[in-house]
């Protein structure tokens, strides 16, 4: 199966315009053509019966004059002494237009009535048949070639009755057939198509055609069988022929004087000539509106698709790390897209110089992070971080404390209150101050009270701030002393007894207040395969598509789960679960976790 498929822009205007275009014209044509024709041959349908009908009319009046004077001349057969007014009448008769011959025949004389023979006390007085006229018994015989004349005469007869209703004879007139249809073949129609003058039965009488057929359609015509057959039944009407539009279309028409019909049929190119010829103009027409639309389009669309064409090309260009400018000539659409270009193109150099700037950033922000695993005098410790921008504020640090008698070393993390280039610049400033800070010496307390002060200098307007968690570890002693600067409390596993415990205690977010004091917090003793576990909120607050989170309780029932394994083994296990836990949704928060086991 073959598929068009518009591969260019250009293409696929042109054809989802045009195509729309072209389709709604040639509707509206074979609408309007349809509508046009079926109206023309309505018109021309009641054109042709008042045409027959006219033409009717004229022979009927033609044939009507006969039976005036046979009713005149059966009025003064019955009166007595009436000779002189029926020759008179006899006269007048033979003088009318297209009477060929009177003739009057009495039955016992078998002889014309003008003979000297006929005696008056023949005719009686009163019309008999209770009135009736001899009008009303007129016979009318077919048209038929008079070989004397040289010329079709058409018999008109009319019986003539005495007092006692008996028929005593007749009058006969002979007229010239083409006399009675002179009118009908001067007319215009009936010399321009196909015409005929039939009787009930199909005889044709008169016609226009060259053939010879003597009975309507002899020939094999179907639309005159058609018209045969309605003649049987109705007293005018019109009939379509075959095709579409009718190859011809046909009309008849009764005379009221005689049982002879008229007949009128014409080529339907011929009725439909002007419509056939407008839809030849429109076509042309039509062809010459989709010629004219094709190269609007073309020339409306050059310049667009080109330019098109050229932000295709300096996209691609772009994608190399080509910046070009596009040339803006227009002030349209298509020269505001070029301008947007442009826009964009400058933007996106800001933008990777800016990335650029942020790999670097992200790089010297995880050179400051210790590294993931540290083995400290029997402690396995391990962390990791996690960020949702290149930068973060969250932050971990391990700082080996040193001293002349005992080693120890402090284990510290933090959260900032945002996340991106600026918590990350605030956690740098935490960090500097806290290794600084913890080579002067002194107690956490102290340590966390001058760092908070050394702080709120540096944002007391800026409104950030940092929480932290920061413990020392003494080995030799097993002490564990911390400071909650508004951090979460660490977990403590306890491995002997199979619980968890909280390292909590007082303590502020650093940055927040300068005159805050921090306290320091102790713990003595732990046993091998305790575990300390410090993070930030990103782990607990995680969400997943359903909107639950993932919970403390869920961390420390995969601590307990995992407690036999290694610090970094557990770590990776966390991790994995998180990401679990998540599914699809992004990382929207720094996450944080330092894994300590004895």
């Amino acid at each position: 199966m073959i598929r068009f498929s518009p591969k260019s822009l250009r293409q696929r205007i042109m054809l989802f315009v045009l195509l729309p275009t072209a389709t709604l014209l040639l509707v509206f044509g074979i609408v309007g053509f349809l509508y046009a024709r079926d109206k023309m041959l309505m018109q021309w349908g009641e054109a042709a019966i008042l045409k027959l009908e006219r033409a009717a009319h004229n022979v009927d009046m033609r044939l009507a004059v006969p039976r005036i004077w046979f009713s005149l001349f059966q009025a003064s057969f019955l009166k007595p002494f009436s000779r002189p007014v029926q020759d008179l009448i006899l006269k007048q008769m033979r003088e009318v237009e297209g009477v060929l011959e009177v003739t009057v025949v009495l039955t016992d004389q078998q002889q014309p009535f003008d003979l000297p023979q006929l005696t008056p006390h023949r005719m009686g007085m009163g019309f008999g048949r209770r009135g009736a006229t001899a009008s009303s018994a007129v016979r009318m015989s077919k048209p038929k070639l008079d070989p004397d004349r040289g010329s079709k005469t058409v018999l008109i007869s009319a019986d003539l009755f005495d007092i006692a209703d008996q028929s005593v004879g007749r009058i006969e007139m002979t007229m010239g057939f083409d006399y009675l249809i002179e009118n009908v073949k001067a007319s215009g129609w009936w010399q321009s198509n196909r015409a005929f003058l039939v009787d009930r039965d199909g005889q044709i009488l008169a016609s226009t055609g060259t053939d010879e057929h003597q009975v309507l359609a002899e020939n094999g015509s179907s639309i005159e069988s058609r018209i045969l057959d309605r003649i049987q039944r109705e007293s005018f009407g019109i009939e379509m022929g075959k095709g579409y539009p009718s190859r011809e279309i046909g009309g008849f028409y009764r005379l009221q004087q005689a049982d002879w019909y008229l007949v009128m049929i014409a080529p339907g190119n011929d009725i439909l000539a002007p419509i056939l010829g407008f839809r030849l103009v429109y076509i042309v027409s039509w062809l010459a509106v989709i010629c004219l639309t094709v190269l609007l389009i073309r020339r409306a669309m050059c310049r667009t698709v080109d330019t098109i064409r050229d932000v295709s090309h300096a996209a691609r260009e772009l994608t190399k790390g080509n910046f070009i400018q596009l040339e803006v000539s227009t002030r349209d659409e298509v020269g505001e897209l070029a301008r947007s270009f442009n826009e964009m193109t400058v933007q996106l150099q800001e933008r990777l110089r800016m990335k650029h700037s942020l790999n670097l950033a992200m790089e010297i922000q995880q050179t400051l992070l210790p590294d993931r695993t540290v083995h400290f005098e029997g402690l396995d410790i391990v962390g990791r971080t996690i960020y949702c921008d290149e930068t973060g504020g969250d932050y971990y640090d391990l700082i080996e404390i040193p001293g002349m008698d005992h080693r120890r070393i402090a284990v510290a993390v933090g959260d900032g209150a945002e996340h991106g280039i600026a918590a990350a610049l605030l956690m740098t400033t935490v960090r500097a101050l806290l290794r600084s800070r913890v080579l002067v010496g002194g107690c956490m307390a102290e340590i966390m009270t001058d760092i908070n002060r050394w702080l709120c200098m540096d944002t007391g307007t800026t409104g950030s701030f940092m929480t932290l968690f920061v413990m020392t570890l003494d080995v030799e002693r097993k002490t564990i002393c911390w400071v909650r600067a508004g951090h979460e409390p660490a977990l403590y596993y306890d491995a002997s007894r199979g619980c968890f415990q909280e390292l909590g205690g007082e303590g502020i977010a650093l940055g927040v207040d300068e005159t805050w004091r921090y306290d320091e917090n102790c713990a003595v003793g732990w046993m091998p395969g305790d575990i300390l576990v410090i993070g930030t909120d990103g782990i607990w607050e995680t969400e997943n598509d359903a909107g639950l989170r993932y919970g403390k309780r869920r961390l420390q029932a995969l601590i307990q789960k995992f407690r036999n394994e290694s610090a970094s083994g557990i770590l990776d296990a966390i991790i994995a679960d998180i990401v679990d836990f998540r599914e699809h949704r992004t990382v929207d928060d720094d996450i944080t976790l330092v894994i300590l086991k004895f």
